[in-house]
């Protein structure tokens, strides 16, 4: 996929391998930017666990994924105290299906009432931890439903690709946060507008491609119904952070790795370290993300008020 971008500053010697390595550097400085955390993960569809104090008036908890929304809640635990000098927990477990997840506002919430006060007693949370502390396991990411996207040949008739790759094939999202008409996932892929069979072609879904057993006449319009689940502006600001990270390859070969600012005559470049828009100043041990980059982030970027 970052090939196909063409970007200009790939050389033959990269190899596949080592190509890999970059764009995971690169997704890397992303999710630092970000703030996410090796715990709770980044944009990609994942499982996580975390560890809260449990708010006893809102019976919220905050989902630490922020702007990555929670789709699924697979287990809800609250740690009341100890029960033994073993150190094992003493828990309130709560059913997955008493977890409402509010989808905008980043927290899950329990209900109905019955299932905390059934669950815990007053004694047992006056002489418990103060406050309790919860235990939630959930599945994070995102789900993009694109319907009757055109794909493009790659020119041999068999392999068509996607704008988007990072398709679903599961869709693992909690019944009450579903939408009225389910994105499609499984992809499902149409030539001349008549669905084809599955056994008629293999998918790669991390790259977004369908690649045909027979080969088809060049005139045929294939067309596909997906679901994306990387938001396309991460996308472009892993290709462009690949980038930045494969120029500075390319300065450090030619040992000007350390060099600030070159003058020639009348001419002069130099090298821009900080990143800033108006109105927002990054934090300073984050100012290494260059503007390209930082700009198709930020609106995913939490700014403080007050």
């Amino acid at each position: 996929m970052f090939r196909d971008a063409d970007t200009g500053i790939l050389t033959p010697e990269i190899t596949e391998r080592q190509l890999s390595q970059w764009i995971q550097n690169a997704e890397a400085d992303i999710d630092a930017f970000l703030g996410f955390t090796l715990n709770t993960g980044g944009f990609e569809q994942h499982r996580a666990w975390t560890q809260s104090e449990w708010d006893q008036r809102t019976l919220r908890t905050r989902v630490p994924n922020w702007p990555v929304p929670a789709q699924n809640i697979y287990g809800y635990k609250i740690q009341v105290s100890n029960v033994s000098t073993a150190g094992s927990g003493f828990f309130a477990t709560i059913n997955p299906g008493d977890v409402v997840i509010n989808y905008y506002g980043a927290y899950v919430e329990i209900v109905p009432l019955q299932a905390v006060t059934y669950a815990l007693s007053p004694v047992i949370l006056q002489l418990g931890l103060k406050p309790p502390l919860v235990q939630l396991e959930y599945q994070a990411g995102f789900y993009f439903p694109m319907l009757g996207s055109t794909l493009i040949n790659k020119g041999d008739n068999l392999t068509y690709y996607a704008q988007d790759g990072f398709w679903a094939t599961t869709y693992n999202v909690a019944l009450h946060i579903q939408p009225m008409v389910l994105p499609p996932t499984p992809p499902v892929v149409y030539v001349n507008g008549v669905l084809i069979a599955v056994s008629n072609y293999t998918l790669n879904a991390i790259e977004g491609t369908v690649t045909f057993t027979v080969a088809r006449s060049a005139s045929d319009v294939v067309t596909a119904d997906y679901t994306y689940t990387i938001p396309r502006n991460v996308k472009h600001a892993t290709i462009a952070r690949t980038t930045w990270l494969l120029g500075q390859r390319q300065l450090a070969k030619l040992g000007l790795t350390g060099l600030e600012q070159v003058t020639g005559g009348e001419q002069r470049a130099q090298r821009i370290r900080s990143t800033q828009r108006v109105g927002v100043h990054y934090p300073s041990v984050l100012e290494m993300l260059d503007a390209e980059t930082s700009n198709k982030l930020v609106e995913y970027i939490q700014i403080g008020v007050g």
